[in-house]
C-alpha cells in the first residue's frame, strides 16, 4: 500500500503550527480569494474514499495538514517527514496571536455565539476595531444548503 499521499493524490503540509499560522497571516494577493486549511485525520481519510463533495474540498484546499496522531505515524513509517501534528485548535491561537490591527480583516465561522464573543473580545484586547472582526454563526447543515453557504461567502468577500 502507498502512503496517503499518493494514494489519494493529496499533498500534506508537513511544517510546523507556528510556520502555517503565519503563512496563514501572510498578505494574500488580490483576487485569490480565502483559504481553505484543513486537518486529516483517520475519519477524514475514511471521509475523503467516500464523499466526493468532501474530497473536492480537500482538492481544493490552501493546506492539508495531518492531525491525527494514526496518520502522523502512517505517514513517519512510510518516509514522509512530518515535523508535528497540527491540529486545528492548536491552529487558531496560533493565527490569533499572528493577527496584527490594521493589516487583518478577520472573519471567523464560529460553532456558537459564545465562541464569536470570546474571539471577538480576545482580537479588541489586541487592538483591534470591533468593527474589523467577523463573526458568523452558520445554522447546522449550512455546508449542505447552497443558498446558506453562497451568503457567508458573500459576507466573507465584502
Amino acid at each position: 500500500m502507498s502512503p496517503p499521499e499518493q494514494e489519494l493524490k493529496l499533498r500534506f503540509y508537513t511544517g510546523t503550527t507556528d510556520k502555517l499560522a503565519l503563512a496563514c497571516t501572510e498578505k494574500i494577493p488580490h483576487g485569490s480569494g480565502p483559504r481553505l486549511v484543513v486537518t486529516a485525520n483517520i475519519d477524514h481519510v475514511v471521509n475523503l474514499y467516500e464523499n466526493t463533495e468532501f474530497r473536492t474540498a480537500y482538492e481544493n484546499a490552501w493546506r492539508r495538514t495531518v492531525d491525527g496522531e494514526p496518520l502522523r505515524l502512517y505517514m513517519r513509517f512510510r518516509g514522509i517527514p512530518v515535523q508535528e501534528r497540527v491540529t486545528g485548535s492548536d491552529l487558531l491561537p496560533h493565527i490569533l496571536a499572528s493577527l496584527n490591527p490594521g493589516i487583518h480583516r478577520p472573519f471567523f465561522l464560529c460553532s456558537t455565539e459564545n465562541t464569536a464573543v470570546l474571539i471577538t473580545s480576545k482580537l479588541v484586547e489586541m487592538g483591534f476595531d470591533a468593527k474589523s472582526i467577523f463573526t458568523n454563526v452558520p445554522p447546522f447543515g449550512f455546508d449542505k444548503d447552497s443558498l446558506a453557504s453562497g451568503q457567508i461567502l458573500d459576507e466573507i468577500s465584502k
